[in-house]
């Protein structure tokens, strides 16, 4: 079947007005993907959704944007799939200004052990677990903070928690995200703990089915909170 150059001119310019509607789609599509990334979206879940200025009051905004109390030292450019991302690192560094004493699940490559302890006060002690032979070299080192960071290798369902009993102030859970191992490293971080002491836990997403299945499960026992704009779970424990 023959078209003429009509039809033709008329077919191209049809596929042109289409392209010049579906590409501003795509663009909003893809901002909306990414503003959700990280959160559960749609799923009704069990654990409550709350803005960080609805959660402590370091968050609180005064009108012009949040306060002096939530400022922090930390290295920017975390994205969602390498570790914290900045609101995370900003979240866990606020929290660390007053703590002296922190344990960390999970040190991967070091670098939120080292915000940890940059804003930690000057006699704190972080102490974090990692597998061993996972990373030859931490970002921690060669740095003014190592000092006070202790590191512990082991697989954490195996470590014994016991000689840090109701000491910690803070507790960040970024380990193994199978579901089994989130309720080990949550019954190790509930033994740890300090009363009025928070715990956070990292990756708290439908993509990581484990860690979300145990969280959604936990929700029954402990007063957890899920942080907008960030994949963390925190609860302040009692």
């Amino acid at each position: 079947m023959k078209i003429s150059s009509v039809q033709f001119w008329s077919l191209i310019a049809i596929i042109l007005v289409l392209i010049a509607i579906i590409a501003p789609l795509g663009r909003l599509a893809h901002r909306q993907r990414q503003r959700l990334k990280g959160r559960p979206n749609f799923l009704k879940v069990p654990i409550p959704h709350i803005s960080l200025s609805d959660w402590h009051p370091i968050f609180k905004w005064d009108g012009l944007g949040p306060n002096v109390a939530s400022e922090v030292a930390f290295i920017g450019g975390g994205t969602l799939k390498l570790g914290t991302n900045d609101t995370e690192t900003w979240v866990l560094a606020a929290h660390a200004k007053n703590a002296k004493h922190i344990f960390e699940i999970g040190t991967a490559t070091g670098r939120t052990t080292y915000v940890l302890a940059r804003n930690a006060p000057e006699d704190a002690r972080i102490d974090t677990l990692t597998l061993p032979n996972e990373y030859e070299k931490f970002y921690y080192e060669d740095t003014p903070v190592v000092s006070k960071i202790s590191q512990h290798f082991g697989d954490s369902a195996a470590f014994d928690e016991t000689r840090f009993s109701g000491k910690m102030d803070m507790i960040f859970i970024d380990g193994c995200h199978e579901y089994d191992y989130v309720l080990s490293d949550t019954e190790k971080a509930l033994n740890m703990i300090k009363p009025g002491g928070v715990i956070f836990w990292h990756d708290y997403s439908p993509r990581m089915p484990g860690n979300f299945r145990a969280l959604n499960e936990l929700a029954s026992k402990l007063p957890l909170v899920h942080l907008k704009d960030t994949r963390l779970v925190a609860c302040y424990c009692e």
